[in-house]
């Protein structure tokens, strides 16, 4: 049986990309002798080393994110202004109507080009439009 330590477990971290599995294999475990081991008070400092790691993924997929964006690649554009372009008024919708008409309720879903999804009724109307 082989037995962790801190530095054992640290050593193995590097180029693990903060996985798991990846750490246990480096340290000749099972993966869930390195979660109970990560678990235990006096090794929760590991566990932010382990989160650097795993910012270096991101990092990777930043940068081909912006290498597509550069290229001029639309749905990479899309994504970058919905998700880092909020503070600029690039926000993703979804709109969401509901009717109350006595018995029966419509919901109705809009795509972000306000075009009807999908309409769902309640109290065993038929699905359709509301009635005028």
């Amino acid at each position: 049986m082989t037995t962790l330590s801190k530095k054992k477990v640290k050593n193995a971290i590097p180029g693990s990309l903060g996985i798991y599995a990846i750490i246990a294999k480096k340290c000749g475990v099972d993966r869930s002798t390195i979660t109970k081991f990560l678990k235990k008070e006096r090794n929760k400092n590991i566990l932010l080393e382990i989160e650097e790691e795993r910012e270096k993924i991101l990092d990777i997929g930043e940068k081909k994110l912006i290498g597509l964006v550069n290229d001029g690649e639309f749905p990479a554009i899309k994504f970058l202004l919905s998700t880092k372009g909020k503070n600029r008024g690039y926000i993703e919708k979804k709109e969401l109507n509901v009717h109350d008409e006595r018995t029966r309720i419509i919901i109705e879903k809009a795509d972000n080009d306000n075009n009807k999804v999908e309409t769902k009724q309640k109290a065993g109307t038929s699905t359709g439009s509301p009635s005028g």
